[in-house]
């Protein structure tokens, strides 16, 4: 799973990205290449400074307003005192976590939830 994520976030954006494994089932994705690209216009970064366990996370961006048309370009877990490095996106950007971060199951997810950042920094979203 990690190398077909890790496959599909170079062929759509068509750049390096740094894999962190911050324990052996946390896993980090920066994407500070994006912040500085013209690849994106918009970034997010989110952070897990409440759950104290690792909270599963998945992030979608793309041109519609269906999330689950969007490419999934996150996919991994947060730590506390954690969070992903800027992701870019143009248009659409939504996230969820697990419904119970506190007993994850990799199958109940919150609603998609789209992020509402606009501006030419990356605008931070804590604790989804």
């Amino acid at each position: 799973m990690v190398e077909s994520m890790k496959r599909s976030i170079l062929k759509t954006l068509k750049t390096s990205y740094l894999l962190s494994f911050l324990t052996s089932a946390t896993l980090l994705i920066s994407f500070e290449e994006i912040a500085k690209s013209k690849l994106s216009n918009y970034s997010v970064i989110i952070a897990n400074t409440y759950w104290p366990n690792k909270m599963h996370l998945q992030v979608r961006v793309g041109n519609s307003s269906d999330p689950d048309k969007c490419n999934l370009v996150w996919d991994g877990y947060l730590a506390k005192d954690t969070q992903t490095g800027p992701i870019g996106y143009d248009v659409f950007c939504y996230y969820r976590r697990d419904a119970n971060p506190n007993a994850p199951d990799n199958v109940h997810f919150t609603n998609w939830t789209r992020t509402g950042c606009f501006s030419n920094t990356p605008c931070r979203v804590d604790n989804p």
